[in-house]
């Protein structure tokens, strides 16, 4: 799945066409008449879970490294 997001300009918290493909298809496309005018942290959704197929889960972050980052955002 993957979102295409584009912008109306113009300042912030203005509106924003966004569409959705799945497998290069296009599923859907729609306006957002206002998007959140404030910025995000770099690990905002950072709780994602990539499944790599394999038993190899190196890629999860250790609780040590996940309260550096929670701390380093205060």
């Amino acid at each position: 799945m993957r979102a295409e997001f584009t912008y109306d300009g113009g300042g912030l918290g203005k509106g924003a066409e966004i569409t959705l493909f799945e497998d290069g298809k296009q599923l859907a496309t729609g306006h957002i008449e206002a998007t959140h005018p404030k910025l995000f942290s770099a690990d905002e959704t950072a709780e994602v879970q990539i499944d790599p197929g394999d038993d190899s889960h190196d890629h999860l972050i250790t609780p040590e490294d996940r309260m550096r980052v929670a701390v380093g955002k205060q």
